[in-house]
């Protein structure tokens, strides 16, 4: 049994370094049994690294005038609400990867799943940074991410190359295209938002029925 805590945060950071620096070695050597206590605390305080560091990111892209002001947020509500959705998202990300792993041969259960899924947030805290340069940054997480599902399916669910590849490229794709899309749908709504002289924070901090006003505006604007 381990001695040291769940939450040792220099163990973390260790770990998430090892993920980073040698992908290979550490899935090689990754615990497939075990209490998932430890990579539920390395999700967690992943979670909140990658908080912070965007919460910094948006202070200071605000400072300079590169980021648009963001208004009712909360660095206490961020440190609940995204640590909450990542985590979240790792457990359910986990479940979808184990039916993908399944097909492709592998013969381990939903744990070894989750923790593949969690080492995948090692990078995470470098990808944020990278995230602020439009489309660079998505392809950056998309790529960097597959290539560890990649490497975890050869090292811990013993899946060749080759499928294994195929599979997460095609996976990628699909993300690296849905995230394209909504990012540009997204950009769209707020260029239609600055065209009624209404900026993102100004239409987040609106009333339900002032955002449907708003949107029905927007919705007139395009069908002339």
């Amino acid at each position: 049994m381990p001695t040291h805590s769940p939450f040792d945060l220099k163990r973390i950071a260790q770990l998430a370094l090892y993920v980073v620096v040698r992908p290979v070695e550490y899935f090689r050597t990754m615990p497939r049994q075990g209490s998932l206590m430890e990579p539920l605390a390395f999700a967690i305080v992943l979670a909140i690294v990658v908080t912070l560091i965007s919460a910094m990111l948006t202070w200071v892209g605000g400072a300079l005038g590169l980021i648009p002001a963001q208004v009712g947020i909360n660095l206490l509500d961020l440190l609940v609400f995204v640590p909450g959705m990542i985590v979240s998202a790792s457990v359910i990300g986990a479940a979808i990867l184990l039916l993908v792993w399944k097909v492709l041969g592998s013969q381990w259960g939903y744990g070894v799943a989750f923790r593949c899924t969690v080492a995948t947030l090692a990078v995470s805290p470098i990808t944020t940074v990278f995230a602020l340069i439009p489309v660079v940054g998505l392809w950056v997480n998309v790529i960097w991410t597959m290539y560890l599902l990649v490497v975890a399916s050869t090292e811990v669910h013993g899946i060749s190359r080759k499928k294994a590849v195929i599979a997460f490229t095609v996976m990628g794709g699909l993300i690296a295209a849905s995230s394209a899309f909504m990012n540009a749908s997204q950009s769209m709504f707020e260029e239609q938002l600055q065209q009624l002289g209404v900026s993102p924070a100004e239409f987040s901090s609106m009333s339900r029925d002032q955002q449907q006003q708003t949107v029905e505006r927007i919705r007139k604007n395009m069908g002339q």
